[in-house]
């Protein structure tokens, strides 16, 4: 006897809902597996056998990494819904209108659209990195998961970075300058960058986030080679920015850690200063430390290259005053050099409306923080947190991070990761009040 209609429909209903259910299972594997390999790759992002001269090509300045981004968020849309920030929309519609006010600027074209489109699809892709953290930090599984693949491109970086660090005469990578390793990536500038970005990542996010202690010990250890990463490729304005974020956190857990335990801060210092006197002291002509004590010298040099292009910017206010030249187009007002300084590119490229949206993207990703802080939640890695964007306001001063891929993406992350932490402690607080109570 055939069954009833409603009981037909209801069979259907289950069916439909198994297929639906089984699909969304199998998309999200796969987005959990996407994710974790562009974690795992994020040094092969621009990879480069060779030193790489600038190139106006679009398709030479596509990334391996791209793909996973697109498909990363392609596959989130479906699975979850992609949350987009008001400043990250903001900052967004800044872009389109600096692309647009370069051929305003410069007229129509094939050299103008060159170099602004070549500086507007970087800019755009490091915004999608910065669109794709943001909504990977909204969840902390996926956070996990994508902080276990940042853990394991850093270690087998760290190798390569290790080897032609400290054997010179048979490098993998080489870069243009024999003084510097550049490991993987195009440039010692972008590896310095990733080491700054994965070690403010990987030693406060990372080891609140995990659960198991040896996931914390592992991403300690992946912390302190991310800082031996900045330290191999040689550049002054990632040290700089390392060191004042140890020193502003390490003066605010002073006040905040319990007393018994201050002693092991307080040694872990010392033996972080000694090991980097005796780095240092082992080779005192090494072009580091000569570039090092000839840091301030070369900033305040009225011909050095810092002031030359501070003085370009000065003299040419009338051009680019208020509203930017266009992306892509500072090299008219700089001797055909791009800007090395964010503040500058920000400024003369995309406006002051350009500047304040992507100040606003640093804001709000401390605005996040200061509100977890507020919350009582994990003051450390608020803290620490906090602390690592005030550093990356100084290392903008001498570097482009506007325009990398893994820097905007650490930043992404740092603007939701409070929220995903908040959830995972109160998660951890209702099952332990739960066996107090069965208990």
């Amino acid at each position: 006897m055939a069954p009833a209609g409603g009981d037909m429909n209801d069979e259907l209903n289950s069916n439909v809902s198994f297929e639906s259910s089984r699909g969304m299972a199998i998309l999200s594997c796969f987005m959990d597996a996407v994710v974790f390999l562009l974690g795992a790759s994020l040094p092969g992002v621009c990879f480069a056998s060779g030193p790489v001269e600038y190139t106006t090509s679009i398709l030479n300045r596509i990334a391996p990494g791209d793909v996973l981004v697109v498909m990363a968020l392609a596959m989130m849309a479906m699975a979850r819904g992609i949350k987009l920030k008001r400043s990250g929309a903001f900052y967004c519609i800044a872009l389109l209108m600096s692309f647009f006010m370069a051929f305003y600027r410069g007229g129509w074209s094939v050299s103008v659209a060159n170099d602004s489109g070549v500086a507007f699809a970087a800019l755009l892709m490091s915004f999608l990195y910065w669109l794709l953290g943001f909504n990977i930090s909204r969840w902390p599984y996926l956070m996990r998961i994508y902080l276990a693949g940042i853990a394991v491109g850093v270690l087998w970086e760290g190798v390569i970075v290790l080897h032609d660090y400290y054997l010179p005469m048979g490098r993998w990578f080489v870069d243009k300058n024999p003084s510097r390793v550049r490991g993987t990536f195009r440039g010692s500038g972008q590896l310095g960058i990733y080491g700054v970005s994965c070690a403010g990542i990987m030693l406060s996010v990372a080891v609140a986030l995990f659960r198991r202690r040896t996931m914390k010990v592992f991403s300690v250890i992946m912390g302190l080679l991310s800082c031996f990463i900045v330290f191999a490729s040689s550049r002054r304005s990632g040290l700089l920015a390392l060191a004042i974020w140890a020193v502003l956190s390490i003066c605010c857990l002073f006040f905040w850690i319990e007393k018994q335990h201050r002693w092991k801060l307080l040694l872990g210092l010392l033996v972080s200063l000694v090991g980097l006197v005796l780095l240092m002291g082992f080779d005192s002509q090494s072009y580091l430390v000569q570039r090092s004590f000839a840091f301030y010298r070369d900033l305040t040099d009225p011909n050095g290259f810092f002031c030359h292009q501070l003085r370009a910017a000065g003299k040419n206010i009338s051009l680019w005053f208020p509203f930017g030249l266009g992306v892509g187009r500072g090299g008219a007002i700089a001797d055909g050099r791009e800007f090395h300084s964010a503040y500058l590119a920000l400024l003369v490229e995309m406006g002051l409306f350009g500047f304040a949206m992507f100040s606003w993207l640093f804001i709000d990703a401390g605005l996040s923080w200061w509100r977890a802080w507020r919350a009582k939640g994990r003051y450390q890695v608020s803290c620490m947190l906090l602390c690592f964007l005030l550093s990356a306001v100084v290392y903008m001063g001498h570097n482009r991070v506007h325009r990398s891929r893994g820097f905007m993406l650490m930043l992404g992350l740092t603007s939701g990761a409070s929220v995903s932490i908040l959830a995972a402690r109160r998660r951890k607080n209702s099952s332990c009040a739960k066996e107090s109570r069965s208990e």
